[in-house]
């Protein structure tokens, strides 16, 4: 009698679980036919229980999944009696709807007592709120355009595809207002993004159709043209913008002459890369923007002396570790609530004794492309996780050591190993260190960063996904892989309010609230940055507003401070 009791009891418990959850669940027959349904399950379909029950899940299917999916699907549940991704299924209405799906297998004593549990949560919001960033990330506001980092890959893909035909070429062309300044002061911002548009109007009006356009910056075009070689397009295309130019706009009755700085660079051969090809372009604009009238500069191999440069660097570069040129700064990470240091940030110096203080923004691409980043970066996660180690030992606040770790390590050495080597090296947990990684990184989906991946999740190694929103930002790979921190990067940031009215940083610290994952703004510098930030919750800052990156003794004497 108690037994049964006790049995009555924890099924009214385990009914009163499932109709309030959030999350959809549904229970079927070994056949999948829907035997129960939640409340959830009911809100987010808009069918009735009585429209479902009895009906096979194969009812609700989409349309876009092929049955090589819903196969593989199957063989891992059979195999391991659970599966999950994301999947897309059909509504009532008929709306396709995107979800995150579980499917539990529970075996009973044959067949026939086999059930499946399904839980899922709808991820329509979610993918909102993903391609809303991506257009705010991708795509010039005022002109619609795309921003330079989607032009990147767009003059990547319309090259890739004919890259087999010998007899196409293509040039790009960089074109910049560059009386765009005067205007604004003179006449203000509403005059000077009518001029923008009007300029866009007639550049179009000479473009064909298998032209490309795009907005890198505010007064700025970039225009990939294509064509045989035989043709002679990119010279008639540039003499009819420039004689275009000569006439004068009307914006509310006044007349204003633009003034161009065009610069023109070719894609050669396949040796060339996309940025490259921007470079030499801008390089040449550069050229025409001396010009005191509108003027068009073709790219020369002279232009590059800034090459020869590069050349002196890479011999330098090569040397510098053994040498001790390399060291070490650190920048807090500031929680904005409470002020005081976090973590803190490792960032690599060089002082060349024959080129001076070098950027890491000049010598790390080098580092990368030379193989050097290899021995560079396991040094930088070595002196890092000893400076740790020593400030822990002399009673310091304990804090966490955030770390860079390039695409190349990952792809070229085995990264997971080299962390746990180094954290037992130190003596270290896991949970003492974050690495920092791009989002370009995760594009390839390749099958053996993402075991790296989870191997280091797995060892308690926290995971920052740093510039965030400057890449190909995935809320997939946020829930996946268990970010413990966003970043967001500092051109989000560093022009609030003057120019940058927030709306990318707001938007990014929305998503990551609605992810449950941390934010850190970089390059915060002002009480206004401060304030805006805080008021939209931002959780983490750093930025030159609580201090710039300082040698090891500097940031002891920020710990010995305890809060800003």
């Amino acid at each position: 009698m108690i037994k049964k009791k006790s049995k009555r009891w924890y099924k009214k418990i385990v009914v009163n679980v499932f109709e309030n959850s959030k999350e959809a669940i549904l229970i079927t027959d070994g056949e999948t036919r829907i035997k129960y349904v939640n409340k959830a399950f009911l809100h987010i379909t808009g069918y009735k229980e009585a429209e479902v029950l009895n009906v096979k899940t194969s009812a609700f299917k989409s349309g876009k999944h092929d049955k090589e999916f819903y196969k593989n699907m199957w063989q891992t549940i059979e195999v391991y009696g659970n599966w999950q991704g994301e999947i897309w299924d059909r509504k009532k209405t008929g709306e396709f709807y995107p979800k995150w799906l579980n499917i539990i297998q529970i075996k009973g004593d044959n067949d026939k007592d086999m059930q499946y549990v399904g839980i899922f949560e709808d991820l329509t919001l979610l993918k909102e709120r993903e391609e809303s960033i991506n257009i705010l990330k991708n795509y010039d506001m005022l002109t619609s355009l795309p921003n330079l980092s989607l032009m990147k890959e767009l003059i990547r893909e319309k090259i890739s595809k004919n890259s087999n035909k010998r007899d196409y070429k293509y040039s790009l062309i960089s074109l910049t207002i560059t009386n765009y300044d005067i205007v604004k002061a003179g006449l203000g911002l509403k005059k000077a993004d009518c001029l923008i548009i009007t300029t866009l109007k007639r550049i179009k009006g000479h473009m064909k159709d298998n032209f490309v356009i795009g907005s890198p910056g505010k007064n700025e075009f970039m225009i990939l043209l294509e064509c045989n070689k035989s043709d002679n397009n990119i010279l008639e295309f540039v003499n009819n913008v420039l004689n275009e130019f000569k006439n004068p706009f009307v914006i509310e009755d006044l007349e204003i002459y633009v003034q161009l700085a065009i610069g023109v660079a070719s894609y050669d051969n396949y040796l060339d890369t996309v940025e490259l090809i921007i470079e030499n372009a801008n390089i040449a604009k550069a050229y025409a923007a001396e010009e005191t009238e509108s003027s068009v500069q073709f790219y020369k191999t002279d232009f590059k002396e800034k090459y020869l440069e590069n050349i002196k660097m890479k011999h330098l570069l090569s040397g510098a570790l053994e040498r001790g040129e390399l060291y070490l700064t650190y920048q807090p990470q500031v929680n904005l609530e409470s002020e005081e240091i976090v973590a803190a940030e490792a960032l690599i110096r060089w002082k060349s004794p024959e080129l001076g203080n070098i950027s890491p923004v000049k010598f790390i691409p080098i580092a990368e492309k030379m193989g050097l980043i290899l021995p560079i970066g396991e040094w930088v996660l070595d002196e890092a996780l000893r400076q740790n180690k020593k400030w822990r030992q002399e009673k310091f606040k304990s804090i966490l050591m955030s770390v860079n770790i390039s695409p190349v390590q990952f792809k070229k050495e085995d990264i997971f190993k080299l962390i746990q080597d180094k954290l037992k090296k130190y003596d270290l947990l896991g949970e003492s260190l974050e690495i920092e990684i791009t989002e370009g990184l995760l594009l390839g989906n390749d099958p053996e960063l993402m075991e790296q991946l989870s191997s280091i999740n797995n060892i308690g190694v926290r995971l920052a996904m740093d510039d965030f929103g400057t890449g190909y930002s995935s809320l997939s790979y946020l829930r996946k892989f268990k970010f413990d921190k966003i970043k967001i990067d500092r051109e989000f940031i560093k022009d609030y309010p003057e120019k940058d009215d927030g709306i990318i940083a707001k938007t990014i610290i929305n998503l990551s609230k609605s992810l449950e994952i941390k934010v850190i703004a970089e390059g915060a510098e002002t009480e206004e940055q401060i304030e805006f930030l805080r008021k939209n919750k931002c959780d983490q800052i750093q930025g030159y507003y609580y201090s710039p990156a300082v040698l090891p003794e500097e940031f002891e004497e920020l710990l010995k401070k305890k809060h800003f």
